[in-house]
C-alpha cells in the first residue's frame, strides 16, 4: 500500500515564491514613464474619435463595446463605421475636426491619418509635446496635458501627446 504525500500548509516553514521586483519610480537619471492600470466607466460618456480609418475604427468599436457614447469626426470612414453609423451606434460629422468637436467631451481619441493633423487636434485638446512644463502654458510635468481641461486624450503612434 502507497503512502499519500503530507500536504503541506502555509505557514513560516512555507517558501514564497519570487516575485518580480516592483519598477522604481521614474527619476532625473530615469525619466522613465510609469503607469498605473485603471479600467474606466464609459456608459454613456461621450467620446470623440477623430479620424475614420482602420485604427479609429478599432478605438471607436472598442469605445462602444464599453458602453461609450461614440462621435466620429472625418471627411470618411471605413465600411464598418458606416455600418455603425446607418445602425446608429455612432454619430458621424462629416468634416475635418475642430476644437469645438471637443465641448462635452470625457475622452477623444486622436488617429487620423495624418501625423501634423494629429499633433495639431492633441494641441486643440490642450496637448503638448515633451516631459515638462513650458513656462505659461500651465503644463503638468510628465503629463502632456494642461492642467484643468479634464479631457482623457490618446493620440495613436505618439505617446508623448497622450494622458492614458
Amino acid at each position: 500500500m502507497r503512502k499519500k504525500p503530507k500536504k503541506s500548509l502555509p505557514g513560516p516553514k512555507t517558501k514564497r515564491a519570487k516575485t518580480a521586483s516592483r519598477p522604481r519610480a521614474a527619476s532625473a537619471e530615469s525619466p522613465q514613464r510609469l503607469y498605473y492600470p485603471v479600467f474606466l466607466d464609459l456608459r454613456d460618456r461621450r467620446c470623440v474619435v477623430a479620424g475614420g480609418g482602420r485604427v479609429a475604427q478599432r478605438k471607436a468599436l472598442d469605445l462602444l463595446d464599453a458602453g461609450a457614447k461614440v462621435k466620429v469626426i472625418s471627411p470618411t470612414l471605413t465600411k464598418r463605421l458606416q455600418q455603425e453609423k446607418t445602425s446608429g451606434r455612432i454619430k458621424h460629422t462629416k468634416r475635418r475636426f475642430r476644437a469645438a468637436d471637443l465641448k462635452g467631451a470625457y475622452l477623444v481619441i486622436v488617429a487620423t491619418d495624418s501625423p501634423e493633423d494629429n499633433e495639431k487636434i492633441a494641441g486643440a485638446c490642450g496637448a503638448k509635446k515633451g516631459t515638462g512644463p513650458q513656462k505659461g502654458t500651465g503644463l503638468q510635468k510628465g503629463t502632456g496635458l494642461q492642467k484643468g481641461t479634464g479631457l482623457l486624450v490618446n493620440v495613436a503612434d505618439m505617446p508623448d501627446y497622450c494622458n492614458f
